[in-house]
């Protein structure tokens, strides 16, 4: 009876150890979602990385394409995908990839910002949805919106300045400076806003 007992537990314990061998070496191959092998999704991320960071915008796109396929959840992905197509010049794969990098939260701002270039200095110019898609970049940044309005009441200033200078002399916007400071008038804009 001990030999069967001795035997029946031999053969439990083979199970098992194999069991967690098995378990062991199986855990190191971790897969995505969709199949591909981790270390292989890890190397095509650092080719990806290596290959747009050199500019090379052509031989990254298809890398993008397999990142995408093994984790479509990746907004980053997108948004460099995006892009890579816009600096070769395929401006409508590019929006669409920024849209997509929106929708999955990603870099929001420059997407929007992306977008407005492409349509008012790419191939697919038109200017009321290039105007849309920068007010669209305004609205996800309140700070730059207000940075803006400072920019843009300085670069009045500027002008008033420059047409002072015309009509009168230099001597006297120098004075004119002098007098009032030219940090000053920069902080009138800053608090008239």
């Amino acid at each position: 009876m001990d030999t069967i007992h001795d035997n029946f537990s031999y053969t439990w314990t083979l199970i098992l150890l194999f069991t967690i061998l098995t378990s062991c070496t199986l855990s190191d191959k971790k897969t995505s979602e969709n199949g591909v092998l981790l270390n292989e999704a890890e190397n095509l991320e650092l080719l990806a990385d290596k290959l747009y960071n050199q500019d090379e915008f052509e031989e990254v796109i298809p890398i993008f394409d397999q990142l995408i396929a093994a984790d479509s959840a990746k907004g980053i992905y997108y948004f460099r995908r995006g892009y890579s197509q816009a600096r070769i010049r395929n401006d409508s794969d590019a929006v669409q990839d920024y849209l997509k990098s929106i929708e999955l939260g990603h870099r929001v701002y420059n997407c929007y910002k992306n977008l407005g270039l492409i349509y008012s200095i790419g191939m697919l110019a038109d200017d009321s949805v290039a105007i849309h898609y920068f007010e669209k970049a305004l609205e996800t940044d309140p700070q730059l919106r207000r940075k803006l309005k400072i920019l843009l009441r300085l670069s009045e200033i500027r002008w008033f300045l420059c047409a002072f200078t015309i009509i009168f002399s230099a001597r006297s916007i120098i004075f004119l400076v002098a007098l009032i400071g030219r940090n000053s008038i920069a902080l009138l804009s800053v608090e008239a806003i």
